[in-house]
């Protein structure tokens, strides 16, 4: 039998309560759809005392190339501290977000967009390899009013 891949790794990059946790436990509990059922999933704190990074593991089925059959991959969701990242921006996007990085941020906040696209966007870009996957997932949207929710859902 083949071995199994090597995990995919995925850092998450956000202001405290823009809701990378909620993205990372729905990821676990299958909350992307079809295209993300998850098998199994993990949760650990990383290092002594309060956790300043969590990994969320999760199997999902990833599309194979050439039109084959979906296959099981482990996916590794790190979410740092703001701190945390901070002191360590290369351990989190070199090595934790090799794959690809989550930005994340909530609608009814701009403020958080500019953070994330002036600064944040730039050290990612800086410390991961050309290969990396850049996403930007907005969160709260239910708290802008219903024509700003439009237009952001458009």
């Amino acid at each position: 039998a083949a071995a199994a891949p090597a995990p995919r790794s995925v850092a998450m990059v956000g202001a405290r309560g823009a809701g990378k946790t909620a993205l990372a436990r729905a990821l676990r509990a299958g909350g992307g759809g079809g295209a993300w059922p998850p098998a199994a999933a993990t949760l650990e704190g990383v290092g002594g005392g309060p956790a300043t990074e969590t990994k969320h593991s999760v199997e999902v089925l990833w599309p194979s190339s050439g039109g084959g059959a979906p296959r099981k991959q482990m996916l590794d969701v790190w979410e740092a501290s703001p701190c945390e990242l901070a002191l360590h921006p290369a351990r989190h996007f070199r090595e934790r977000g090799r794959d690809a990085v989550i930005f994340v941020f909530r609608c009814a906040n701009p403020e958080e967009v500019d953070e994330l696209l002036d600064y944040w966007l730039n050290v990612a870009r800086y410390h991961c390899v050309k290969e990396t996957t850049f996403l930007l997932v907005g969160t709260h949207l239910d708290c802008l009013e219903q024509g700003a929710a439009a237009q952001f859902a458009a």
